[in-house]
């Protein structure tokens, strides 16, 4: 059986959904977590196995401060539909027994980079122990919103019953394989650690991400638009179109 997949809403209702992709260093978190607080809104921290193994005290800082966690595959791993039916059971897996080790619970919601839903897929994450994917139809972009003139234009795009999806870390994908070489690691095995510069900080990033999330929320909340749950949000049994299947990123 598969996973259901939570999707936007359609009922016109002033209300979006915050995730964020990648689990912040702490202090970005407790940021972020503060920004939240303020504005007494709710995101999904959707978090990679290995970076919550490596920082067990920013788990629980996202859980003492109310909000969710979500799998995210071990490594942050793209294209993880291409991926044997044993690599998607281990990307998740091990990311489910991270976590329920570190907060006494287990992630319900998963995502990926640039995920790709199929039934495949959605039958390895329920497998797994999660109920459900998020599919966001909005993608906000780092180093953005430089002023509350472009947080209001931006909230202004977008559509009541979104869900927003904000990247922390840079994803790992898959290196093009070099000719006479037939020993390296594949990029879905490195570390996704946002301390490693060549791999998961934005580059170039001017804008702290706390400070534009501070502004969007803060858009939002003059637009009459309120923050909750994604996990309120509709749950679908997810066909593809035709038998194929849809880009959720």
């Amino acid at each position: 059986k598969p996973a259901e997949v939570i999707t936007n809403l359609t009922d016109g209702a002033p209300r979006v959904a915050i995730v964020f992709d990648g689990l912040p260093d702490r202090p970005l978190c407790a940021r972020l977590l503060d920004v939240l607080a303020r504005h007494d809104a709710s995101a999904v921290f959707f978090v990679e196995g290995e970076n919550a193994a490596e920082q067990p005290e920013t788990i629980k800082l996202i859980q003492e401060a109310g909000q969710e966690i979500g799998n995210y595959t071990y490594v942050g791993m793209a294209g993880l539909e291409k991926a044997s039916l044993d690599k998607q059971l281990s990307e998740l897996c091990r990311t489910q027994k991270v976590v329920s080790t570190l907060s006494a619970f287990s992630p319900e919601l998963f995502r990926a980079p640039k995920m790709v839903l199929n039934d495949t897929l959605l039958q390895s994450v329920q497998a797994a122990g999660l109920s459900y994917a998020v599919k966001e139809n909005v993608r906000f972009k780092p180093n953005t919103l430089h002023n509350d003139t472009d947080a209001d234009a931006y909230a202004a795009s977008i559509v009541n019953g979104s869900i927003v999806a904000i990247q922390v870390n840079r994803l790992v994908e898959p290196k093009a394989t070099t000719p006479g070489k037939t020993d390296e690691r594949p990029a879905f095995d490195m570390k996704p650690t946002i301390h490693d510069n060549n791999v998961n900080v934005v580059p170039d990033a001017k804008e702290d991400l706390a400070d534009e999330v501070d502004r969007l929320l803060t858009a939002l909340s003059k637009r009459g638009i309120q923050v909750i749950f994604v996990n309120q949000f509709r749950k679908i049994h997810y066909v593809p179109a035709q038998g194929g299947t849809t880009n959720g990123n």
